[in-house]
C-alpha cells in the first residue's frame, strides 16, 4: 500500500504549480457560502413546499395524525477505552499534519459566462509543537504555496487565529459555547446558511466552527482534549452518520462520521480509543477534494521530541 506522504509527494511533482495560498483555500470557501446566500430563499421555499407535500402525502385516510420519521443520525461516539492525552503547562502540543487539495473547476464570478478556473493541485506536510504560553515551533516541507511561516518561536511568539484556553471540554458546554460563537453577534459569526435543504441551520453551524480546529495550520494551538471534544459534539449532530467500523485513508481502525454539508461529501475519522482526530476526506460537486492526515499527535517535552508511547493521542500510520 503507497504511503500518503508518497502519493502526496509523487502527484505533486507531476501537477503544475498553482497561484494560491491557504487564504486562497479559504477564500475558496467564503466565496462558496455568499453564492449559497444568493440561492437561500429559494431554497428554503422548495423545501418548505416539499414539506407541506409530504405531510398532505401522509396523512391518514380518514385524517388520523402525520407519520414522523426519525432522522438518521447523530447516535454520538460510543465511550473512548483512554483518556485523553493531556498537555502539561511545560509540554508542547504536536501535530503532524499531510494536507491535500485538488481544485475542480469552476466560475469565479458563481454565473454564467464567467472566467473557468483550471484544475491545481497543492500538498503540505506541517509539524508544529505548540505551548500554552504561545511559544513553539513549525515545520514544514512544502508542496506548493502554501506560505506557512516555519521557525522556533519565543513565548508570546507563535502565531494563531486565536486563543482555544477559555473553551470548555464538556461536550454539552461546548456545543453552546460554539453556537454562540457563530451567530451573528457571535465572536465568530458563519453565514447563516443551512448545510443543506431541510437541515437546521445550527447544524450547520457547528460544522463549520468544529472543522476549523482538524488538522487546521490556522489552529496549531489545539489540543487533543479539545479536539476529542469536538469530534464528540460533532458525533451527536442528526445529519451525520456514525460508522464505528471504518479504515482512515492511512489504514488505521477509526470511527466514520459522514454527512453532506455545503456541496461537499465529508467523512471525518475519529481515534477509537482517545476521540482524538485521524483524517478528513471532503468532495464537493465540482469535483474539487480535499484530505486531512494527522500522521501523528500528542504531548512532546520539548521542540525537538515527538510523543512516544503513553504520550501520543493517537496511533502512527
Amino acid at each position: 500500500m503507497t504511503e500518503p506522504k508518497e502519493l502526496i509527494e509523487r502527484v505533486g511533482m507531476q501537477a503544475p504549480t498553482p497561484h494560491f495560498t491557504l487564504d486562497d483555500v479559504r477564500a475558496r470557501r467564503e466565496h462558496q457560502h455568499r453564492r449559497r446566500r444568493q440561492t437561500a430563499g429559494i431554497v428554503g421555499v422548495s423545501v418548505t413546499l416539499a414539506l407541506v407535500l409530504g405531510a398532505v402525502m401522509t396523512l391518514a385516510p380518514l385524517g388520523g395524525s402525520l407519520r414522523i420519521v426519525p432522522r438518521d443520525g447523530g447516535a454520538g461516539l460510543p465511550p473512548a477505552t483512554r483518556a485523553p492525552i493531556s498537555v502539561g503547562p511545560g509540554e508542547y502540543s504536536y501535530q503532524h499534519i499531510l494536507y491535500d487539495l485538488v481544485c475542480g473547476s469552476e466560475s469565479e464570478d458563481g454565473g454564467e459566462g464567467g472566467d473557468v478556473a483550471s484544475p491545481c493541485h497543492a500538498g503540505v506536510e506541517v509539524e508544529s509543537w505548540w505551548r500554552a504560553d504561545d511559544s513553539g515551533r513549525v515545520r514544514a516541507s512544502e508542496r506548493r504555496n502554501f506560505g506557512i511561516e516555519e521557525g522556533t518561536f519565543g513565548p508570546g511568539e507563535f502565531r494563531t487565529e486565536g486563543d482555544l484556553s477559555e473553551y470548555p471540554l464538556g461536550p454539552a458546554a461546548l456545543e453552546a459555547f460554539l453556537l454562540q460563537r457563530s451567530g451573528t453577534s457571535g465572536a465568530s459569526p458563519r453565514p447563516e446558511v443551512t448545510p443543506a435543504p431541510g437541515v437546521p441551520l445550527n447544524e450547520g453551524l457547528l460544522w463549520n466552527a468544529i472543522r476549523d480546529y482538524l488538522g487546521s495550520t490556522q489552529y496549531l494551538n489545539s489540543t487533543p482534549a479539545l479536539r476529542a471534544s469536538l469530534l464528540e459534539v460533532l458525533a451527536t449532530v442528526p445529519m451525520v452518520r456514525v460508522d464505528e467500523r471504518a479504515i482512515d485513508p492511512a489504514g488505521r481502525d477509526a470511527i466514520a462520521l459522514r454527512f453532506f454539508a455545503y456541496e461537499q461529501d465529508v467523512v471525518v475519522f475519529v481515534d477509537p480509543a482517545t476521540h482524538d482526530f485521524l483524517a478528513m476526506t471532503g468532495t464537493y460537486r465540482d469535483g474539487a477534494r480535499e484530505s486531512i492526515l494527522m500522521e501523528l499527535a500528542g504531548a512532546a517535552a520539548s521542540v525537538d521530541d515527538r510523543p512516544a508511547g503513553a504520550d501520543r493521542s493517537i496511533s502512527p500510520p
